[in-house]
């Protein structure tokens, strides 16, 4: 009888802890993908910010911008007129490929806006882009990078 009462116990105690870890697992990846989904909602307000200075001070308005995002300036033919690497550098856009094949650029210029979500297996992050283009056909993009839920477990 008791070792009876004792495999029921073991039986009882495993299907509880998994029911209590796929519980928090569904949890947690509710919780992601709300906050993805409001972090994307705040980059696009963001980029319609930028693309606003933009279009009233064009670069000088790049060069006081302070964000902890990256933004970038792409001219019509996927050139890079403006890329900052942080908020306090700015990367040698004479290096940089043409942008003209992103998701969010291709968007923005059909559509007037544009958004995508990247992942990245190397930084195991994904990066959310939103763009928007200017009346003179030139595109804003700001980017910002989100850790995964398996990173944010692990740490």
């Amino acid at each position: 009888m008791k070792n009876m009462t004792a495999k029921l116990f073991r039986n009882s105690t495993a299907v509880a802890v998994s029911v209590m870890v796929l519980s928090i697992a569904l949890f947690l990846g509710m919780l992601y993908q709300h906050f993805s989904d409001q972090l994307m909602t705040e980059l696009e307000t963001e980029t319609w910010l930028v693309a606003q200075g933009v279009e009233l001070n064009g670069m000088d308005y790049l060069d006081g911008l302070n964000t902890e995002n990256r933004v970038t300036w792409v001219d019509r033919d996927g050139t890079v007129l403006y890329d900052t690497v942080s908020f306090d550098s700015v990367a040698d856009v004479s290096e940089m490929e043409n942008h003209g094949d992103r998701e969010e650029i291709q968007q923005a210029l059909t559509d007037q806006s544009g958004t995508a979500r990247r992942y990245s297996s190397t930084l195991a992050q994904q990066t959310l882009y939103a763009a928007r283009r200017l009346s003179d056909g030139t595109v804003i993009r700001v980017a910002s990078a989100q850790q995964t839920v398996v990173t944010l477990l692990l740490s």
